[in-house]
């Protein structure tokens, strides 16, 4: 069975949204799910923080480990792996983007993501030879462009979804079937 890891957003943690769903779902299937709970808040959440929680699960990250990010965390899985030299089976992004999002009202969300962002993906899929992209064209906080642009410098496969908003609580996802769905195709 393949290891899991399920990473939250900024601002997030690991009990919001279909996370807890899914973390329970893998785990029924005999998965090894790990779900961490990263350091949030202005000054607090930045890459250093967040890769010194990693860290601590790194045994875990082997050529045959499964990611799923959402919002921030695949920009953050990516540039972790990229630092570390680290290998991976799969990236599964949901919402994911690399860039300030500049939304009236968020200003927040650029300050602690900041530290998040590559500016060099060359080699990127030596790392991370599949990505699934997740991007809805409604997405009140990211746009369409910056998630499209994320899964074309990703070199990822793109489920568009037109209505699904950024995948969270508010846009019907208290539970997410269809990842779910995929995840045991692809396994």
């Amino acid at each position: 069975m393949s290891t899991y890891f399920i990473i939250h957003g900024s601002f997030g943690n690991n009990e919001e949204h279909y996370l807890p769903w899914l973390k329970s779902k893998l785990e029924n299937d005999g998965h090894y799910v790990i779900s961490p709970s990263f350091p949030i808040g202005k000054d607090i959440q930045t890459f250093t923080s967040w890769s010194r929680e990693l860290d601590k699960y790194r045994e875990y990250i082997t050529k045959d480990t499964i990611f799923v990010g959402r919002s921030i965390a695949p920009i953050f899985i990516l540039k972790y792996l990229k630092e570390n030299n680290l290998n991976i089976k799969r990236l599964y992004s949901i919402s994911g983007f690399n860039g300030r999002i500049n939304v009236p009202g968020a200003e927040e969300y650029d300050y602690v993501n900041e530290t998040f962002f590559i500016d060099d993906f060359e080699n990127n899929n030596s790392f991370v030879p599949d990505t699934v992209c997740f991007v809805s064209k409604n997405d009140p906080f990211v746009s369409y462009d910056m998630l499209e642009s994320f899964a074309r410098i990703a070199k990822a496969k793109v489920i568009l979804r037109e209505n699904a908003g950024h995948f969270n609580t508010d846009s019907g996802y208290a539970t997410f079937e269809e990842l779910y769905d995929i995840l045991k195709m692809q396994q």
